[in-house]
């Protein structure tokens, strides 16, 4: 049986953490008939306001699919693949951003896009 790629934005607008601070996306469902090919999870991060050693944490619906500790003003597009499995395809999922620790700055982050494969 065919694939076919298919994606759902999360969010196009920018928002920024600080040390300490998470954000949570509004839940979003997808389509049945998820394939078994990992999904992706993409979007920018541009630590900023002198950034040292900002780590922070994705998660999708609460099992962690992306770590990095980010310093300077480099803005960077991630694209991360994470196992099907983590999502929910018969209800709601969540992608939640949290910035644990850092001594200096912010990040900002924008353009959230979860991409995934299903059967036709």
């Amino acid at each position: 049986m065919p694939n076919v790629t298919d994606y759902k934005v999360l969010r196009d607008s920018a928002f920024t953490l600080n040390v300490n601070q998470e954000r949570t996306l509004n839940s979003f469902s997808l389509p049945g008939g998820l394939a078994d090919d990992p999904a992706i999870l993409s979007f920018m991060i541009d630590p900023s306001n002198n950034a040292s050693n900002l780590k922070l944490e994705v998660e999708v619906n609460d099992q962690r699919v992306y770590s990095i500790t980010a310093s300077g003003t480099s803005l960077r597009t991630i694209l991360e693949p994470f196992s099907v499995n983590s999502l929910n395809q018969n209800g709601s999922n969540t992608v939640q951003f949290r910035v644990d620790s850092g001594t200096a700055g912010s990040v900002r982050i924008d353009n959230v896009i979860i991409w995934f494969q299903r059967r036709v």
